[in-house]
């Protein structure tokens, strides 16, 4: 699934991804340009050539999110089936958090979401966990 120093995206189509990014561009009223300026990149093939169907790495495509102003996730929601998929897409994401502090804070979040997300009918709370002495 993915290869090179690198990770990619090989599980779904490249061009399907690019359809993705460009959708998620014009629904949010961001040109090309737009995009290159937040993401930080000066040339518009670059933006081009992932619209098109180029294949593209876990981190630019992070990074593309970041600029539209959507999760990673958006560009997979009509083809990730799989839970191998989802478990992938989500373990690069983990591990693209920037520190140790935003991998526990995100834990934490999820650790407390689970009824929710399962669908159980227990209410949500916080219960900080006591510190253990020695």
């Amino acid at each position: 699934m993915i290869y090179s120093n690198q990770l990619h995206i090989s599980h779904m189509d490249p061009k399907q991804i690019g359809k993705r990014i460009k959708e998620a561009r014009t629904k949010y009223g961001l040109t090309q340009e737009d995009v290159l300026e937040r993401w930080g990149k000066k040339h518009p093939s670059e933006l081009s050539a992932y619209e098109n169907g180029r294949k593209i790495s876990a981190n630019d495509l992070y990074e593309i999110a970041q600029a539209i102003g959507v999760p990673v996730g958006y560009f997979f929601q009509d083809s990730l089936t799989a839970d191998e998929d989802l478990e992938t897409l989500l373990l690069q994401w983990f591990r693209e958090l920037p520190t140790l502090e935003a991998k526990r804070r995100t834990f934490s979040y999820l650790e407390q979401m689970k009824p929710l997300i399962i669908g159980e009918d227990k209410p949500i709370t916080y219960k900080p966990k006591s510190k253990r002495k020695g």
